[in-house]
């Protein structure tokens, strides 16, 4: 979007994706395809595809299912399984390993913050890695011992709310014209390995 868009947006932030043409992620492996198709999933099934397989990642999981399979009230509706389906199908075409498709990122010219967790299995982590080497003016974010950052507060959404915060940081003037100056970190450019 933004390397073609007329009126792009100023900054960017991509948590727990990857490029088009990336790595490891067309064709899921039949233990990953297992426990994302199921017509009812489990808590193995969350622990297992949104979590990191550590202890302590584990220990968020079940805080994350105790707290959303007892929840009565004011609950989401659940998406039909043909968008389960559809979002699923939409991933493994988009991970048709290419390449060559690395390229365009370099179009992006925002700072963009990429950020995932280490454990990442549907979107592998090492797509964030060729997204931040590829993209100039990116500044990578890997939390440890976390998966999908993006989607469970247990896991690493505040941690991702940290890093966006200090990724946004832009400094301040106050009254007076005292300045804050920012605290935003140096873009680090990582190499890039195809």
């Amino acid at each position: 979007m933004s390397a073609t868009e007329v009126h792009s947006p100023s900054q960017l932030i991509l948590a727990g994706t990857g490029p088009e043409g990336g790595r490891g992620f067309h064709a899921w492996s039949q233990e990953i395809t297992s426990h994302a198709y199921k017509d009812v999933p489990g808590a193995e099934d969350v622990f297992y595809l949104f979590f990191a397989p550590t202890e302590t990642s584990q220990a968020k999981a079940r805080e994350f299912v105790e707290r959303i399979f007892t929840r009565e009230r004011d609950r989401d509706q659940k998406p039909a399984l043909a968008v389960r389906d559809a979002q699923a199908e939409a991933i493994t075409a988009w991970g048709i390993p290419d390449m060559s498709k690395l390229a365009r990122l370099t179009g992006i010219t925002q700072p963009t913050l990429v950020a995932n967790g280490s454990s990442d299995i549907l979107v592998p982590t090492v797509n964030s890695y060729l997204l931040a080497g590829h993209i100039p003016n990116a500044q990578l974010i890997i939390y440890p011992d976390a998966s999908t950052v993006a989607s469970h507060p247990e896991q690493g959404w505040s941690l991702l709310c940290n890093g966006v915060i200090v990724f946004d940081d832009m400094g301040e003037i106050l009254p007076g014209g005292r300045v804050i100056p920012p605290h935003t970190p140096a873009y680090v450019r990582l190499p890039v390995a195809a």
